[in-house]
């Protein structure tokens, strides 16, 4: 992963490297996407990888919110995934759903929907919802 844009994250005792990027896909299926990427340092090749995608209900708010990512289902929410809190408890939360770049240093891990993903864990969409400032649209 290239290094540029990168930020520093300290999380017991561990040393992660992270960004926020927007991506774009053409073809058939084009959709854009606000991805959040985090790897172990040393373990670059075993990225952490959350997709947030365009798509009925929820979607990014690229271009005029960069790293916004706004769920318009109920309970209605927004984060800032630019927030070194909100990427602590996504880093947390992948540990738990598996991934474990140590173990695997060459096999990233991916999770597709990053919006289903933090429904499925509503302790931790609170605690991202609490220090966020953005309020649901």
């Amino acid at each position: 992963m290239a290094t540029r844009g990168l930020r520093t994250l300290k999380q017991d005792g561990s040393v992660y490297h992270w960004r926020v990027y927007h991506r774009h896909r053409r073809g058939a299926e084009a959709q854009c996407a606000e991805v959040f990427v985090a790897y172990l340092k040393g373990f670059a090749r075993a990225p952490l990888r959350v997709i947030f995608p365009e798509g009925q209900g929820y979607g990014p708010g690229w271009p005029s919110q960069s790293g916004v990512v706004v769920d318009y289902r109920e309970p209605r929410w927004s984060l800032l995934l630019h927030r070194p809190r909100n990427a602590a408890i996504l880093v947390g939360l992948g540990h738990l759903s598996g991934w474990d770049p140590r173990a695997d240093a060459r096999h990233q891990h991916v999770v597709e929907n990053g919006y289903d993903f933090l429904r499925e864990q509503p302790e931790a969409l609170a605690r991202m919802l609490a220090d966020d400032d953005k309020k649901p649209p």
